[in-house]
């Protein structure tokens, strides 16, 4: 991981997704960025269902997400 690059990447999907282990699990191709985001959206996605989607919260996520497939692109594009 002596990359800079590669650690470039890696730091967004750490930051916006909470988890380190996903973000590893996707610089090593284990789990797709879809999968990964799934994984680590499940409380935010569970929230939702339990108590409903405000149109601030629902953007927020839709842009976390965007980012956090946007940074998996970046390392894979690295590849």
């Amino acid at each position: 991981m002596s990359n800079p690059f590669r650690l470039a990447g890696l730091s967004p999907l750490v930051t916006i997704g909470g988890s380190l282990v996903a973000a590893l699990a996707v610089l090593e191709n284990a789990i797709t960025p879809e999968e990964a985001w799934e994984a680590v959206s499940v409380d935010d996605r569970w929230q939702f269902e339990q108590w409903g989607a405000d149109a601030e919260a629902q953007t927020a996520m839709e842009n976390r997400r965007r980012d956090f497939l946007a940074a998996a692109r970046f390392l894979d594009l690295l590849s």
